[in-house]
């Protein structure tokens, strides 16, 4: 027996039918049960309606009774979170992967409705994180904050070679910062120059200093 719920009983079950054939049911006891005996050893059977808010302890109720999971085929002991106490192996993980790109994906070929994209965005809109994922995001900010200026900190700390448009040398300065204060150029047009996304600033070529 597998217990499940669902506010679309139809769709709910048609799912798990795809699933079965296509061999991609995330209970492998199910799974490997359908390959044996086929669709036709199987019965599908509503045991209870009720209201949408009572949907999983309804589940987990008959989870208990029917003792579903370790009888049955159901493949986690909660219905409000299935993975508890669980953890994919790697594996499963790259099976996961691996079934859902491309065409395998759900959503490949689609395209969202101009309603649908109003809603998500109202939903995102309205989201509210919990304190502990707040403090996550924060720390992850700092973190790339930190790395993104350890990186210019790297990059102006360079000594860079100052050229005319005959690439003679002109002069070597110990930094960007430097060079843009002494001769009044912008520093971010020099990092442009060094970096390839122009060409010259304020009449001049600049290139890092390469030590010999």
């Amino acid at each position: 027996m597998y217990i499940g719920s669902s506010i679309n009983i139809n769709e709910r079950i048609k799912s798990h039918k795809n699933c079965l054939l296509k061999n991609k049911h995330h209970s492998i006891k199910l799974q490997n049960t359908y390959n044996k005996y086929g669709i036709e050893a199987f019965i599908y059977e509503v045991i209870e309606y009720c209201d949408n808010i009572e949907l999983l302890s309804k589940e987990q109720e008959y989870i208990d009774l029917y003792d579903s999971y370790n009888n049955g085929y159901n493949c986690a002991k909660m219905s409000t979170n299935p993975m508890l106490n669980r953890k994919h192996s790697d594996v499963t993980k790259l099976k996961m992967s691996t079934n859902n790109r491309g065409e395998n994906h759900h959503f490949y070929g689609k395209k969202l409705s101009e309603e649908h994209k109003r809603k998500l965005s109202i939903a995102i809109k309205n989201r509210k994180h919990s304190d502990v994922t707040k403090l996550k995001m924060s720390d992850s900010q700092k973190n790339r904050t930190d790395l993104k200026n350890n990186q210019l900190t790297t990059l102006n700390s360079r000594k860079i070679v100052q050229l005319d448009l005959k690439l003679n040398e002109i002069k070597i300065w110990n930094t960007i910062t430097e060079c843009a204060n002494t001769l009044k150029l912008n520093r971010r047009c020099i990092s442009d120059v060094l970096c390839g996304r122009q060409k010259t600033s304020g009449g001049f070529k600049f290139k890092y200093y390469e030590n010999k």
